[in-house]
C-alpha cells in the first residue's frame, strides 16, 4: 500500500497540488489537501492491492479554489495506467461532493478514486 500511497503523492506533488496523507503536517495556505486510504482486498493470485483513496480539498474565502482543484485532479486521475518500479497502476476519478464545514468561510470538497497496483515479480 505505501508504494501505491507514495505514487498518488508523486503525482500530486508534480502537478503542484498540496497534499499530505493522514493530515495536513505543513503551514497552513489554502486550498490544500488530505488523503485517506480504504483497502477493498488483496489478491494473492495477481499480487494486486486495490481500495478507495478519499482527498478532502480544503479552501478559505474561495470556493472557486476548492472547485478548480478538483478539477485538476480529476484530469490528472480521469483514467491513469502507467508502470513505474516493477509495478503497474491503475487509478480513476470516481466522484466529487461539496460538503458543509460549519463554518462561512471554509469550503471542503470530497472526492473519491478507485486505485489499483499491481506488481511485477
Amino acid at each position: 500500500m505505501e508504494e501505491l500511497l507514495s505514487f498518488i503523492a508523486g503525482k500530486m506533488h508534480q502537478h503542484e497540488i498540496p497534499y499530505e496523507f493522514g493530515e495536513w503536517s505543513s503551514e497552513v495556505r489554502y486550498p490544500y489537501c488530505v488523503g485517506t486510504f480504504s483497502a477493498n482486498d488483496y489478491r494473492f493470485e495477481d499480487n494486486c492491492i486495490s481500495g478507495t483513496l478519499t482527498i478532502d480539498i480544503w479552501s478559505r474565502e474561495s470556493k472557486l479554489q476548492a472547485v478548480q482543484t478538483a478539477d485538476r485532479i480529476a484530469e490528472i486521475f480521469r483514467d491513469l495506467q502507467e508502470v513505474s518500479g516493477g509495478s503497474a497502476f491503475y487509478i480513476r476519478f470516481m466522484n466529487a461532493d461539496a460538503i458543509p464545514s460549519g463554518e462561512m468561510d471554509l469550503f471542503r470538497i470530497s472526492m473519491k478514486l478507485f486505485c489499483s497496483k499491481w506488481k511485477g515479480e
